[in-house]
């Protein structure tokens, strides 16, 4: 049998011998069993002509990828957060989550630590920090910055924990002596306490003892020295031993009515004894009764809140305030705090009365009951003086109780008395006059339980009765499918053949569905039983096959 060759040497240089025929050598990205098939300088790697087969087959700070065509080529390597497939692709090495990174752990940074994939430098004592391991050893990250201590258990005995830990960061610190700063007691040596910011002895008089007081400021430790005598300069009340320093800085045994005893009042920081009525003064203080008149006279008052309870003021004088009927000039001479015309009355209005009370020319009497004679609505318990200037018990229903209701008495047919009243409602069955007169709230001769349908609140239930003779109406339950029916409105379905059902036609139903046997059911695809064409989705039925088609 002849062929077209044997071997490669049988076909041209830029053909290979397969199968005793001659092919031409596959470009780059062309298709190849081994690199024999590929032109020459191209290798065959993944079953596609190339440049490379591995990263040994590239230059430095390149990498063995795919190509245009499919080809593997050699490609430069990829910087810092570009993205990559392996490690080989990255010039660092590390390709994590298909970004080329910095590093992995901490050996991949020399003398730097690998935070978040990045080399950084670790923070000293006062840098920024987010974590204990962005702080060199030996520090611990406290409130974002590196601190070597954290409480003062962790400093020496006689050192505590401090410094600026939102800046500076904390470490421990020597305790201060007696005039050095502070921020807190710890801070300070033993028997000294920080007030102000600087170790003292006291922060305050209760630190000293009785005769003592605690002096010093924010640039000197406080110290307890001894309270000033009378007349001594001083700034404040505790300086001095009577315990009051007056507004010109002079201790004294008084300030205004302070320390004196009960009839007496301070002059010039001496105690003085207080005037009887009658006596000139200056000012009130000076006076037994503290009132100094504008005459320069003490008296007992000035105003009517000064003599007490059941007293007014006249001329500086207290007496007992006027009764009901006595004859006055102002109100405030009245015990009822009311002068009308001359004379103390009880009341000016209604509201000036107790709780069930009107006013009737300056006098309190008890309001009226109904039936009772009145002038004004005012005299009486409803408030309602009407038909016969007599009291009636209501105008209309919103004046009685829930259970009741308004009777109004006809004018013409009323008899001598008689007046509208609160009347109990009547309960189901009972005769009645109105709506309102029923418990119910429906009156059709007889009280009942409805009027119309709309009447009847509960699901499938319509109003049944006449209301006349002793036939009352009430709301019935309408019957459910499959029973006995007399007409449509006996049924929750709207719908009776002798007996309730969901639908007659397919008209009775929703959208999508169709009625068979008096129930809609979903309609019919392909295939299914029927006997309507409305009872398939294509509304096509073949009445000979008794089924649905398109």
């Amino acid at each position: 049998m002849c062929v077209a060759c044997v071997s490669n040497n049988n076909c041209n240089g830029q053909q290979v011998c397969k199968d005793n025929t001659c092919i031409t050598l596959a470009e780059y990205g062309g298709k190849c069993d081994s690199s024999d098939f590929c032109k020459l300088g191209l290798v065959c790697y993944m079953g596609r002509c190339g440049e490379c087969e591995n990263e040994d087959d590239c230059d430095k700070g390149e990498f063995c990828g795919v190509g245009r065509n499919n080809g593997y080529t050699c490609i430069p390597k990829r910087g810092i957060m570009s993205r990559c497939l392996t490690e080989n692709e990255c010039t660092s090495g590390y390709c994590v989550n298909g970004v080329c990174v910095t590093c992995v752990d901490d050996s991949h940074c020399g003398e730097l630590a690998c935070r978040e994939n990045t080399c950084v430098k670790l923070s000293e004592l006062g840098d920024t920090c987010k974590e204990d391991r962005n702080c060199l050893s030996g520090l611990e990250c406290h409130m974002g910055v590196c601190s070597s201590c954290t409480r003062d258990s962790d400093c020496d005995e006689g050192q505590y924990c401090g410094g600026d830990e939102y800046s500076n960061g904390l470490m421990c610190v020597d305790n201060s002596q007696f005039g050095s700063q502070c921020k807190v007691d710890k801070h300070c040596d033993t028997h000294l306490m920080c007030s102000d910011g600087v170790c003292g002895y006291c922060k305050s008089d209760t630190d000293c003892l009785s005769n003592a007081y605690c002096k010093g400021g924010a640039d000197k430790g406080k110290e307890c020295v001894s309270k000033k005598e009378f007349w001594a300069i001083c700034e404040e009340d505790t300086e001095c031993t009577s315990g009051i320093c007056r507004d010109d800085g002079v201790c004294v045994f008084c300030d205004d009515t302070r320390v004196c005893d009960t009839l007496q009042y301070c002059d010039d920081g001496e105690c003085i004894n207080v005037k009887k009525v009658g006596q000139r003064c200056k000012d009130n203080q000076e006076c037994e009764s503290n009132q100094c008149a504008a005459s320069g006279i003490c008296g007992d008052c000035v105003m009517d809140r000064e003599c007490g309870t059941g007293k007014f003021c006249q001329n500086n004088v207290c007496m007992a305030t006027l009764q009901d009927f006595a004859t006055c000039q102002n109100n405030h001479q009245c015990a009822s705090q009311r002068c009308d015309g001359g004379t103390c009355v009880q009341c000016f209005r209604a509201a000036d009365c107790e709780r069930g009370q009107t006013c009737t020319f300056g006098e309190c009497f008890d309001k009226l009951p109904a039936g009772k004679p009145c002038a004004t609505d005012d005299q009486c318990i409803s408030r309602i003086c009407g038909m016969g200037l007599l009291c009636h018990e209501c105008d209309s229903d919103f004046d009685c109780d829930r259970d009741t209701y308004c009777h109004i008495v006809d004018e013409n047919e009323a008899t001598d008395g008689e007046v509208n009243r609160c009347e109990k409602k009547f309960e189901i069955a009972a005769k009645c006059l109105g709506n309102n007169s029923c418990e119910s709230g429906f009156c059709d001769s007889l009280c009942g339980e409805c009027i119309t349908d709309k009447d009847c609140k509960k699901q499938g239930t319509i109003c049944r009765g006449t209301g006349s003779g002793s036939v009352m109406n009430e709301c019935h339950t309408l019957i459910l499918n499959n029973r006995p029916c007399n007409k449509d409105s006996d049924c929750q379905s709207g719908l009776c053949i002798g007996k309730c059902v969901n639908c007659k036609t397919s008209d009775d139903c929703i959208s999508g569905k169709a009625c068979f046997n008096n129930v809609c059911k979903w309609k019919r695809r392909y295939g299914y039983p029927c006997s309507k064409d409305d009872q398939c989705k294509s509304v096509v039925c073949d009445f000979d096959r008794g089924i649905c088609v398109y």
